[in-house]
């Protein structure tokens, strides 16, 4: 495929990503809002799942959106395993720093494979506490869950930093 197929292709997946995203939110807000916290969580879990097992409504609500949540890793992995492989490799990119762009393209696509098999496995984590309601977790699993969710949040962070100024010198060398 030429590069423009591959740059409409990570568009659809980019727009698909946020769609999702949006959608599980939109479900969700809190379930969502646990997932999304940078230094972690602890008893806000705990608080999280408490209520929710008393909410039958909030509860499909979450199934849903943990429906939703096995597809978005996916979606989010491909396009920034795809922006390192389409962008890193470029000879345009290539020329404004020759020996780095290649080590960038290794850890862009490290960062996002260690990022969605943090992802999956926080889902796991997670769709198993809340499929054992109204038990609640022990402090181990939520520490756990919390740890693979810090993971999953920096190397999406990591890929975004790899992959975004690649992106944006690509653009910059095609247009001018």
């Amino acid at each position: 495929m030429e590069e423009h197929g591959w740059l409409i292709l990570i568009a659809a997946a980019m727009m698909l990503g946020g769609m999702t995203l949006w959608e599980m939110h939109r479900l969700a807000p809190r379930f969502t809002g646990l997932q999304g916290r940078w230094a972690g969580y602890g008893k806000e879990l705990t608080d999280f799942l408490t209520d929710l097992s008393g909410d039958p409504g909030q509860l499909e609500r979450v199934n849903r959106s943990r429906k939703l949540d096995l597809r978005a890793p996916a979606i989010l992995g491909f396009i920034f395993i795809a922006v390192n492989l389409l962008f890193a490799g470029d000879p345009r990119t290539a020329l404004i720093c020759p020996h780095i762009v290649p080590a960038l393209q290794v850890f862009g696509i490290g960062a996002a494979a260690i990022a969605l098999a943090g992802d999956y496995l926080e889902n796991i984590q997670l769709g198993r506490m809340i499929d054992a309601l109204p038990a609640l977790p022990d402090d181990v699993a939520v520490r756990g869950a919390s740890r693979t969710t810090i993971v999953k949040l920096y190397g999406y962070g990591a890929a975004i930093l790899i992959g975004v100024p690649q992106l944006l010198v690509y653009v910059f060398k095609t247009v001018f």
